[in-house]
């Protein structure tokens, strides 16, 4: 399985305008840049794949300079990373019960962590998770780095 991922496209000529639903752009180009390379990394909700899924990413844009279409897709597996998700507490006789509390603790953690904003931890656990809204401030210059986001809706509690 694929915790998360991202992909590096490089075109044979520069695109500009690129849009997509599946992913963020790293390093995204200034308005009226036209690249050749992009990378992007799944959005917090599109990152896991299961063996044998299909990854299909469907995007727009125009070619710069009457190009032609065409290019190369590098996809790299963030999970192979050396992050991974802490083993399930083993509860004596959490399997016997209705619910495993245990695997409910460890989820509800993860859960949480996926939801951090700002400098993140270098144990951060979640692998498509990277530093966010570091440059935050309040309408008087307060710093509203850090803090957590409210299932993925771009809506932050500090």
């Amino acid at each position: 399985d694929i915790m998360g991922w991202e992909v590096i496209l490089n075109f044979n000529s520069g695109v500009n305008g690129l849009q997509q639903w599946m992913g963020d752009f790293v390093d995204a180009p200034g308005a009226g840049a036209c690249p050749s390379q992009y990378t992007m990394v799944n959005k917090q909700y599109m990152g896991r794949k299961n063996a044998g899924e299909e990854l299909c990413i469907q995007m727009q844009g125009s070619l710069c300079n009457g190009g032609t279409a065409g290019g190369t897709v590098t996809f790299k597996d963030l999970t192979s990373d050396g992050q991974s998700a802490p083993p399930v507490p083993n509860v004596s006789g959490a399997q016997s019960m209705k619910y495993n509390y245990g695997e409910v603790l460890e989820k509800s953690l993860m859960f949480y962590e996926a939801q951090r904003s700002g400098k993140l931890p270098a144990d951060n656990r979640i692998p498509w998770r990277f530093d966010s809204a570091l440059q935050d401030h309040g309408d008087h210059g307060e710093d509203l780095t850090g803090g957590w986001y409210d299932a993925g809706d771009n809506v932050k509690f500090n």
